[in-house]
């Protein structure tokens, strides 16, 4: 690829679903037992003010932070009979813990970054997220070596300490647990836990290429490489298109997503000199990570307890709920990424007759 790549947005996130609290409230400590309430989880998302617990500073759906957001702003405009039913939406709580700094080293000269760590609760279990923004003058090659830094080197500081991803996403995992449960904490499931979604915010045309045109198949080889995180080649580009975990999204000629359900999405949007194509591409990365980060947490929840012997009635409901909420998500937020997404993950197809 010709391109220098000048901005890059990488989000990281895990998913993990625990089941037990619904079954038993009781194993949850005081202060979040309003996440396996219905009644109360509604309550908590109606107010602005931040909800204070534990340490943490908790936010809901009107907060300032989700109501900025496109993605969670739609999707609480599904509605469970009369009004939303946020429970049953299961629309997380943004989490910050208190004093906790992680920064993120790219590796690569002339760079830097900027980081913002997320968690996100909900009845289902919880999200830990970092929003990576990398600025520099990036070959292909080093966005190559970028992604891989980031998902596998020692690449973050938390207290001066250099951690791996995975390290961070464990550490926080086992905070969690120590805050939501009494002891011993119920069992979870880490159902997803190196997502990425990585957008190219901004870069510069080569003097021999340029915008509007249909890229080469050695151009998006590089790109499935970089998602994958290993050299594909121009050679095994067709035999990559045909795994059935493999999507893609065709905006028009030029832009598209590529999507593979095991590791992650990477967003190729041309236009970016025009300064409103620009700005709008800078926050749909973030509207897709939060879109894929539900979508995936609502499949996990739906096939572990489609496994779960004589369902708690809460549980129960709480499928239905989400069942109807998948069929809705696509015409509530009405993103082709999200439409095909969908229609395309083996755990989301028609769970309620989608008509997509």
């Amino acid at each position: 690829m010709n391109q220098v790549f000048e901005i890059v947005d990488i989000i990281a996130f895990d998913i993990h679903t625990s089941i037990q609290p619904l079954l038993n409230s009781a194993v949850g400590n005081p202060g979040f037992v309003f996440l396996f309430d219905p009644a109360d989880y509604a309550k908590q998302h109606t107010s602005a003010a931040p909800l204070p617990v534990a340490g943490f500073t908790l936010q809901g759906l009107a907060s300032k932070r989700f109501q900025s957001s496109i993605f969670w702003r739609q999707c609480a405009s599904i509605l469970h009979g009369p009004s939303p039913d946020f429970w049953k939406l299961q629309i997380p709580f943004h989490c910050t813990p208190p004093n906790w700094k992680v920064e993120f080293a790219p590796n690569l000269p002339k760079t830097r970054a900027t980081l913002i760590p997320s968690i996100y609760l909900s009845s289902m279990g919880w999200s830990t997220s970092l929003h990576v923004r990398v600025f520099g003058s990036l070959t292909s090659g080093d966005l190559f070596n970028l992604v891989a830094h980031f998902r596998n080197d020692p690449s973050f500081l938390v207290a001066k300490s250099p951690k791996r991803l995975s390290d961070i996403f464990k550490s926080v995992a086992e905070m969690l647990k120590k805050k939501l449960y009494v002891p011993p904490p119920p069992g979870d499931w880490a159902t997803t836990q190196r997502y990425m979604v990585v957008s190219i915010a901004k870069f510069k045309q080569s003097s021999t290429s340029s915008a509007g045109t249909a890229m080469s198949d050695a151009d998006r080889a590089e790109l499935h490489s970089i998602i994958l995180g290993r050299q594909i080649g121009i050679q095994g580009f067709p035999n990559s298109l045909a795994k059935p975990g493999f999507l893609q999204v065709n905006y028009n000629d030029s832009d598209f997503s590529l999507t593979y359900f095991g590791f992650g999405t990477i967003l190729w949007v041309e236009g970016q000199d025009r300064p409103r194509r620009r700005s709008t591409l800078w926050c749909l990365a973030s509207n897709l990570g939060a879109c894929s980060m539900y979508m995936l947490s609502l499949a996990d929840f739906l096939k572990i307890t489609e496994q779960t012997a004589a369902p708690a009635p809460n549980v129960t409901e709480l499928r239905k709920g989400i069942q109807f909420t998948l069929s809705q998500l696509g015409s509530a937020y009405n993103n082709r990424f999200c439409r095909e997404f969908l229609h395309a993950h083996r755990d989301l197809k028609n769970p309620s007759g989608n008509p997509w």
